[in-house]
Parts: structure tokens; sequence; C-alpha cells
């Protein structure tokens, strides 16, 4: 059982397909990264042939052992393109199981590709290790772990170097190695693996009593983990064939564990450890707060699960169980919401009123205030309404309803026609979140209540300071339009489409941005760092590797804009849109006051990046969406590209599809063998969001305000 987890790194997830949990279906591609292939799954594979000599002793394959053309490859230069055939070689024939021949083509390159050695070592490492050959595997990725300790495959050799301990069964080198593993990389995914198998040599090396504690270890916090069961199973036959006492977990431990499933969304699992809590073995014993934070949690298990009249019950029990206990508070406030959510107002509003008068300094005091302005103001009552929104800046000027109070405060007085009252409330919302669409948004309406007042040129001032901003927002184009009926003349600084990244002359407009990733140039040199091997990566067609490249070296150039383009830029090619989006947003007004043009119009390309071009294009076609964009920015909107993203509610992919929607919508588009896993494929989950979104512009005869408000509710 070497090295098979579920619980796999970042690393693993993206370019083997293997996701927290249980595993997720990767695209395959002739030059994409490929996916590692476990014991089990190998058989315990030999090498290709019958005899398994090592083949980097021989001058080429004898083609009796496999039926592979290897062509005509002449292997005294070391001219680069030679160095990235036999690399893309490699990997061709890894992907293939063929291992030999994987292993044959790194040997020939793997002490002059330098820009790549690390990356080289590491994949001789695993074909060795898939081959049996362990004592050459091992010296590949000791190589790796004294050459490269901060190469992104580090983590992953340094867990294989101590799995070739374990293979050969020398449990007190593989302990040691597992140990040291532990120490040098404690926030690993890996760790419940590394754990078990440091367990098990433990076992092995007899000392069951610190097998005992690690198999322990992983059943308390790693529920979910393909290994906790295991473990838990291993406890109990520790303690049926040893001296050791059986394992009792106190009530604290099973509390934690359900406080685990439930950051993770596993609202049931979570229930059911809760429960255990108030079963009569640890009832009788459990004090008052942790029996008021079991309630608690089990009425906020019910409440995600939409079910209110049983979060209320919890609720409640949690409360009048220690009404001075540390989640008393809490209990108020989220029984206010679920009184909300059962149209039970009046009650609402006491319990809120409740949280305020004893605890006014809680963390839900402003959330309070805010929840009783929304509620008077959905029943139109308005008086009432903003006394309690200028509460929340009064009383709570740092909370974080701040901006939502002051929101609602504005628009409640400019519909009573109290302009020079919104007005004020509006400037101050837009000078509070400066370099934010806030500030658009405050900027906006303190325009449109100028022109309530009959001040036309104070308001054509704040509309032009919105479409000087730059930013193409809703609130750049609403301005325009705002002006354009006052007749006044306004241009919005069109980008320049030339610097699109798909335009093929990009490279000569902007060359120091994309001169790195002409295909003539080469890195070489000692001093070899992360974006180095991105950029080759890139060359090669091995995207998520680039990526994670890119991402190992980024923060070593973030203050400095035209390196932040290189890297989103990078992120970009490496079809990453999420961290091309994330790396120009972090540093948005840095860029824009840093950047003259052409760069401050490239920076919009890799800010809302096209992704996943051909699928959306492809999708909006079929289902009739007029423009693709519109598509595009549901996506950017709902998931940031991130194609396995998972909401609290459950929503799921790059188009945040409910599970439940999305079996309808399988059957509606004949989709066979729905399961929610499916969700997190791009191409299916866009498939399905572009059908939802055609069938909610019918629903709302094309309006695609309503279509969106739709959308996001289903």
């Amino acid at each position: 059982m070497i090295f098979a987890t579920s619980a796999c790194s970042k690393l693993d997830t993206r370019i083997f397909g293997k996701k927290f949990g249980g595993e997720t279906e990767v695209e395959d591609s002739e030059t994409e990264d490929f996916e590692s292939t476990d014991e089990e799954s190998t058989g315990g594979t030999q090498d290709d042939s019958e005899n398994s000599t090592d083949i980097s002793t021989k001058d080429d394959i004898d083609s009796d052992n496999k039926n592979t053309n290897t062509g005509d490859i002449f292997t005294d230069s070391t001219d680069i393109s030679e160095l990235r055939l036999y690399f893309k070689e490699a990997m061709k024939y890894r992907n293939q199981s063929s291992y030999l021949i994987s292993e044959y083509y790194l040997n020939k390159i793997k002490d002059d590709y330098l820009v790549l050695q690390d990356h080289i070592f590491y994949y001789m490492a695993e074909s060795l290790r898939l081959q049996e050959k362990y004592d050459q595997a091992e010296e590949y990725y000791l190589k790796l772990i004294k050459n490269y300790p901060d190469s992104i495959w580090t983590e992953t050799a340094s867990l294989g170097y101590a799995d070739m301990f374990y293979i050969r069964e020398d449990y007190i080198t593989a302990e040691n190695e597992y140990e040291h593993f532990q120490t040098a990389f404690p926030h690993s995914s890996y760790i419940p693996y590394c754990l078990f198998q440091l367990a098990t040599c433990q076992e092995m090396n007899g000392k069951k009593d610190l097998a005992f504690e690690n198999y322990k270890e992983i059943w308390l916090n790693y529920p979910l983990n393909e290994y906790s069961e295991i473990a838990w199973e291993n406890l109990n036959k520790l303690a049926e064939d040893s001296s050791i006492e059986p394992f009792i977990p106190t009530a604290n431990q099973v509390y934690n564990r359900g406080k685990i499933f439930f950051s993770i969304y596993h609202y049931y699992s979570a229930l059911d450890e809760f429960n255990r809590i108030l079963q009569e073995d640890y009832l009788n014993y459990l004090s008052l707060e942790l029996h008021s934070k079991t309630l608690f949690k089990i009425g906020m298990c019910y409440f995600r699960l939409r079910d209110y009249n049983q979060a209320k019950y919890y609720l409640t029990l949690s409360y009048e169980k220690y009404p001075s206990g540390s989640v008393a508070d809490d209990s108020l406030y989220y029984m206010g919401m679920a009184l909300t959510s059962l149209n039970m107002n009046d009650d609402a509003i006491s319990y809120y009123q409740k949280l305020l008068k004893l605890f006014p300094s809680s963390n839900f005091s402003d959330d309070a205030l805010y929840r009783i302005g929304r509620i008077y103001s959905l029943r139109g009552d308005f008086i009432n309404a903003a006394s309690y929104f200028k509460r929340v800046s009064t009383d709570y000027p740092y909370g974080d309803k701040l901006p939502d109070a002051l929101w609602e405060l504005g628009l409640i007085q400019y519909r009573s026609d109290d302009y020079s009252s919104a007005k004020i409330t509006f400037s101050n919302y837009a000078s509070s979140y400066k370099g934010t669409s806030l500030e658009e948004k405050g900027l906006l309406w303190q325009a449109k209540c100028y022109q309530k007042l009959g001040d036309n040129n104070k308001a054509a001032e704040l509309y032009k300071k919105i479409i000087d901003l730059n930013s193409y927002s809703y609130y750049t184009f609403a301005s325009r339009e705002m002006l354009e009926e006052m007749n006044e003349e306004v241009q919005i600084k069109k980008i320049n489409t030339l610097l699109n990244p798909e335009n093929p002359r990009i490279a000569g407009i902007i060359p120091d941005i994309y001169a790195i990733l002409e295909e003539d140039s080469y890195i070489e040199g000692s001093e070899i760092n992360h974006i180095d091997k991105a950029i080759e990566l890139l060359k090669l067609g091995f995207f998520d590797s680039a990526s994670l490249e890119t991402e190992a070296g980024s923060s070593e150039f973030e203050e400095n804009p035209a390196r932040t383009l290189e890297i989103a830029t990078l992120f970009l090619k490496s079809n990453d849109y999420s961290n091309s989006i994330n790396i120009i947003g972090k540093n948005l007004k840095q860029l824009k006051s840093g950047l003259n043009e052409p760069y401050t119009d490239y920076l919009y390309y890799l800010y809302y990046p096209y992704g996943y071009k051909e699928i959306v294009q492809k999708y909006s076609s079929q289902y009739k969406l007029d423009d693709p964009l519109f598509t595009l920015a549901v996506i950017r909107q709902e998931s940031n590209f991130v194609p396995d993203a998972v909401s609290y509610a459950g929503a799921q992919g790059l188009m945040q599809i409910m599970p439940s929607t999305g079996e309808g919508i399988a059957k509606q588009i004949g989709i066979s063998n729905y399961n929610v896993n499916i969700l997190l494929d791009p191409e299916i989950n866009i498939r399905m969001g572009t059908f939802y979104l055609r069938q909610q512009l019918d629903n709302f005869s094309q309006n695609k305000f309503y279509c969106l408000g739709a959308y996001n509710g289903g």
C-alpha cells in the first residue's frame, strides 16, 4: 500500500487528478503531465522486457522487448531541441506505462537538461520504482532532495524515499524517514499517509505504543481520509493483541472530529459525531460549555442544510443550556436567522434585540442591527429601518456590516426623496472604500443625488471621475449612459485589442513580457529558478507543472509591476486562469499606478481571461446565448475559473451548479449515470451551466438581470 493516498498535495491534485477524499478524472493529453500509478495499479510492474537489466547501461532497446519504434535520434548532441524531444518522449512512454523506455530517454538528458533536472530526477525515481528497481530509485530520490531542496517535487520525493526503505522491509530506517517527512512537511496533505506508514513501521519495530498514538492521530484529525477507518481498526487490534488500553475517545475529541466534518461541509457526518456526544455514555459527564457547544453545532448543521425548524430547536436548546456560555451570542444570532427564514420576523427581531442587550460587544452585534434594519426595510417601515442602519455606523464603525448598512441607509434616503442626506451617506460610502468597486458604487449614487438636487455640473464631474478610474466595470458604462442623457461628451478609453494574448504578433508589441516565451530561447546557468523552469515547461506543453513552478516562484517578483505581468502571463499560458486573476487583483492598484501603456491595457486581458474558450463558445452557441462573454462573466463571478470550486452551500464547479439542479439538468440534456463528481468536469459543468442560463433567459423574457438573479438562486 505504497503512496496511494487520496489526500494528496495540491501538486498531485492538479497533475495526477487525485482529490482529497476521492479521485477525479483528468483529460488525457499527449504533452500534458501524467497520472501517477500506484503499486496496486501496476501490479508490481517489472521492466517491459523479461530481462530487467538496467537500460542505462545499454546503447539501445532490444526491439523484441517492446513493439515500439523509438525513432532515429542522435544521442551525442545536447542541442536544446533534442533535449526537449527526449523529455517529451520520456513522458509519453511514462504515460503509456512503458517505464523502461521512459527511463532510457531520461538517462540521455539527466546531466545536460539542467533547467529541468529536478523534474528528470523525480521521473527517473518514479520510473525505477515502478520497475521495482528500488536501490536506483532511492538514489534519484536522494539526488533530488539534496540538490533541489526547493523543488516542487521535494515533498513527494521525500515521501517516496521513505517508501523505498519500507518496501525493502528496512522498517527502522523507514520509520526515521517518515518522522523526518512529518517534521519537514508538517502541513502536507500527505501527512495522513505518512502517519499510517510510520505507525505500521513502529508496529514492526515493536513500538506499539507509538503506533497506537499515530493511528489515533489519523482517526482524530483526518476523519475524511481513506486511512481513518483503517486506523480505527488497527487501534482496536492493538488493544486486543497487547497490553495497551482500548481507545475510547473523549467527548472533546469527538466534538473536534465533528468540527472538522463541519468545516468541509460534510454536515451529515458532522451530525453523526455531535449526536454521539449526546448519548448516555458521554451525556452524564458533559460540562455545560461542551453540551451547549454541541447543541449549537447540531443546530448549525441543520441551518446549513436549510432545515430551519430543527435548527431553531437545537439553537434554542444551546442557549438555554448555558446562557453565559461562549456560543450564547452565536445561538441568539442564528436563532434570529432561522426565524427569518421561517417568516417569523417579529420573533427574529426579539432574538436580535436580546443579543444586543446581553452581548453588546459580540462579533454579531453589528449583524443583528443590520438584520433588524433589513426586516423593517422589507416591510416598508423605512423610518425604523434607517434608525437601525444608522446605529451600525455609529455603534460599530469598524464592523464588517458597515458597507451594507451605509448602502441600505443611502438607498432609503434616496427613495424617500431626502437627496441631501443620501448624498452625504453615499459620499461617506465612497470615501470609506477607495480603490474598490464600492467607491464607484458610492460615486454613482452620489452623482444621482446631485442630479435630483439640480446640480448637473457636479453630477457630471462625478460620472467622469468614475470613468477616469478605468475599471471598465458596470459603473463605468452606467456613468457613460448618464452623461449621454445629459448631452455631455464622453469617451471611454478603448482597450487595445492588439494586446490580446491570442494575437500571434503580441511578442512584437510587448517583447519584454513575451521574449521569455520565445521558442528559441533557453535558460542556462547555475542560478535556475522556478520561473525559468515554468517557462521551459510551457514550451514543452506541460501546463500544470508550469503553473506550479510559477506559483512557487511568484512571491519573488510581486513587488515589481513588470515581473508581475510576466508571472500572470505564465499562469495564463499555463491555463491557470484563476491564479492569473488573483495575482493581478492582489496588485491591481499598484499595477495601475506603476505601469504605462500598453501594459495598462494588457493587464485587463490577464484580469479577465478568456478561459476554456473552445468549450464556452461551443455550448454558448449550442444553447443560443447571444454572446459567449455572458457565459464567461458567469464563470468568472461564480468560481473565479477554479474548476473544482465548491461553495459552503454545495454548489460545484466552474459555473457553481447545485447537485440537485445538476441532476435535473442532466436528465434534460441526456447525461446518463449522473453523479455529483461530474460537476467538477469543466466541459460538463459549462454544458450544464449554459443550458441553465438559456432556461432562465426563456423564463424571464430574455431579461439578463432577472436571469442572473434566478441563476444565482438555483
